[in-house]
């Protein structure tokens, strides 16, 4: 009987992780808390865009949720959504931390279509959920194999 209730604890717990997106921190998550300002360069243009990892909770690129967020020694990761109903795109962030800088890429399709630098703009202790964009991508689509981000296409 002990044995069937701790199998069955195990099942519905691993169901509800798996219903989740997986977070990963092989290090303490404090290194990484904090309102971060990232700049896209797409071309010529700069874009801005808000990266919030609070203490607790979930994280959130331009007020969405992040999802599949790793941070192990100084790298870091995690994918994301752009972009308003109908035009929206999944990317992934890949990048190194140092302090208070992140420089990275943003990747569709496993192609770098952005360079980032991004710096913690809040205290570690700051960060917090709901932390408005200071940017957005209103103009983001997927069709086929492109990406359509603010009028320029990255295959």
């Amino acid at each position: 009987m002990k044995r069937y209730m701790l199998l069955s604890f195990s099942i519905m717990a691993l169901a509800g992780f798996g219903a989740s997106d997986a977070i990963v921190f092989a290090e303490d998550r404090g290194e990484i808390v904090g309102t971060w300002e990232f700049v896209s360069q797409f071309g010529d243009e700069a874009t801005q865009y808000t990266f919030v990892v609070p203490q607790d909770g979930d994280a959130t690129f331009d007020n969405e949720p992040v999802k599949d967020l790793e941070f192990e020694e100084n790298f870091v990761a995690f994918t994301f959504t752009l972009g308003e109903k109908g035009k929206r795109a999944e990317l992934q962030f890949e990048g190194t931390l140092d302090d208070d800088v992140i420089v990275g890429e943003f990747l569709f399709s496993n192609s770098v279509v952005a360079l980032v630098d991004g710096k913690r703009i809040t205290a570690r202790a700051e960060a917090s959920i709901g932390t408005q964009s200071k940017g957005s991508v209103n103009d983001s689509a997927i069709a086929g194999d492109e990406l359509y981000l603010e009028g320029k296409t990255f295959i």
